[in-house]
């Protein structure tokens, strides 16, 4: 269903966007569009409707429902008299439909057979743009003086009421199968509770790109599974602090209020997607913001159909000058300054701006380089991939995995000076740490002990960390103890016993927690209960 989403809350913010452009322009046809003269032109907008509405009740997202709903009752406010009432009765004929389609493909799990299935979708939508297309013909009134428009007024009112009732109690038991599993929301609350603690490590200026990706792990209180913190504007928070999110803000609002000015059907859509990315990470995807500029570019670019009297101003705009008023337009006073800076500051600016477009081509094929080779790499064997390796990492120092599968297939002493040229990219990286604990803790170097303990601080729910930290640090006191170094292996013993502990303390607190969500199946391993007791009896003897 996402297509180039390929997840269904932003494809449901998506759809619920496209239904109200969608909507609120159909509403806006004449109804004559909805003629055979026309070439029932209204009638396919009608089946985008209710294609689109379809959409969005098979999303089954909470907040896209509740960020249409909203951009719903923003269009209704901004319409009048009897567009308003053709609004309210699409919007309920085309729910009541979508509803009856959206109920039977979830009982098929979205694969109904295929001729009983498009008879149902033929027939249902034959109805409803029946329905649709005389409520949109007959919802304006041909004259203002037509006698019974009051009555027409308040009929048509009432049908709409109906029609809009009949619509939400067919897609109450869709909204509401969705809208009462609680986990999701616990564990998303959770994870803004986590979010904010990482903000407070840098609220001003923020800690970079993918902060949260690359951190949570470190201030996650429970095992959920999230690179991606569920909100947009927390994700730039944590990426440019405030500075960067008050930008953000900035620039959102004066699109808003451009469009409540020049395009103010427009409005409701870039609400819903605004909303939606409060509460979701829909800015993660290219598509959100090509939907914005989009937006963006529809405020700058005149309406298609001119108002009275601009073709009168064009006229005059193109009309030929007087000699008189172009002989007194020469003598005007030429302000030679300006004329000077201006291309002056242009070239200085636009100069500036190469710069910055060739560095950043540059590095982005310095990047391209490194991720080809490295995948070059990992479809080779033997010596020719050590070389690949290299090559790849001399093209893009800050390649992790290139660094990692290096660092893997080089001696101990060579991947320890890896693994430590790469903390200076990412000081807080679990795996670097991980293979850097191993690499020493094989050299009997007891600095093995603290960059295990890093690692597992920074993965604490990772149960394979969690494990792989206890096996080395045994191995580590096994060849200390070899080397006739008794007091170090048992220091060694003693500190691996101590992470057992709260490893140990931490899965019993897991598991009397069945609230939590525990989607990294986070639990004690046996084999680091084998390890602990090793351990115990090591640091004892």
């Amino acid at each position: 269903m996402g297509g180039l989403l390929q997840y269904p809350n932003t494809f449901g913010a998506v759809m619920a966007a496209l239904l109200m452009e969608r909507l609120l322009f159909t509403v806006r046809r004449s109804g004559s569009d909805f003629t055979r003269v026309a070439g029932w032109r209204g009638y396919w907008n009608g089946a985008q409707v209710l294609l689109l509405s379809l959409c969005l009740l098979l999303a089954e997202s909470r907040g896209a429902y509740m960020a249409g709903a909203v951009g719903w009752a923003a269009g209704w406010l901004l319409l009048r008299g009897a567009e308003r009432s053709r609004y309210v009765q699409l919007s309920g004929v085309s729910l009541a439909a979508a509803a009856l389609l959206a109920r039977q493909l979830s009982a098929a799990q979205l694969a109904p057979s295929p001729l009983p299935g498009l008879l149902l979708l033929a027939a249902v939508m034959a109805a409803a743009l029946a329905l649709s297309g005389r409520a949109l013909r007959g919802g304006r009134a041909q004259s203002p003086a037509a006698a019974g428009a009051a009555g027409k007024s308040a009929r048509a009112g009432i049908k709409a009421l109906w029609i809009t009732g009949l619509g939400l109690t067919l897609a109450l038991p869709l909204l509401l199968a969705r809208g009462l599993r609680f986990a999701t929301l616990s564990a998303r609350w959770s994870m803004y509770a986590d979010a904010w603690k990482l903000f407070l490590r840098s609220p001003w200026i923020g800690q970079g790109g993918d902060s949260w990706k690359l951190a949570f792990r470190s201030t996650q209180s429970q095992p959920y599974v999230g690179s991606e913190v569920h909100s947009g504007f927390i994700d730039f928070a944590l990426d440019l602090g405030l500075a960067g999110l008050l930008i953000l803000c900035l620039w959102l609002g004066a699109l808003a209020w451009r469009l409540l000015h020049t395009r103010r059907l427009l409005l409701p859509p870039f609400i819903i997607l605004t909303l939606h990315s409060i509460i979701d990470f829909d800015m993660s995807y290219g598509l959100f913001w090509v939907l914005i500029l989009m937006l963006t570019t529809a405020t700058i670019t005149p309406l298609p159909s001119c108002e009275p009297g601009q073709f009168q101003h064009r006229k005059a705009i193109s009309a030929p000058v007087p000699e008189s008023v172009a002989v007194n337009r020469l003598r005007l006073p030429v302000r030679r300054s300006s004329h000077l800076i201006r291309p002056a500051s242009r070239l200085a600016v636009t100069a500036l701006l190469a710069v910055l477009m060739l560095t950043a081509s540059l590095t982005g094929l310095r990047l391209a380089a490194g991720q080809l080779l490295l995948a070059r790499a990992e479809a080779t064997a033997g010596p020719a991939q050590a070389l690949l390796l290299q090559r790849s990492l001399a093209a893009s120092p800050a390649n992790t995995a290139a660094r990692l599968a290096l660092a893997a297939r080089s001696l101990p002493h060579q991947a320890a000076l890896l693994l430590q040229q790469g903390l200076h990219y990412e000081r807080e990286n679990p795996e670097l740490l991980a293979a850097l604990g191993r690499a020493t803790a094989q050299r009997g170097d007891l600095t093995a002990l603290s960059a295990l303990q890093r690692a597992v601080a920074l993965d604490r729910f990772n149960r394979a960390v969690q494990t792989e930290a206890l096996q080395e640090i045994y191995q580590l006191a096994r060849v200390l103890r070899e080397d006739k170094r008794t007091m170090e292996a048992r220091m060694a013993a003693a500190t691996g016993y101590a992470l057992y502990r709260d490893y140990a303390s931490l899965a019993e607190q897991a598991a009397s927690h069945p609230a939590w969500r525990n989607d990294r199946q986070f639990r004690l391993t046996l084999a680091a209960r084998i390890r602990g007791q090793e351990l115990y009896e090591f640091a004892a003897d």
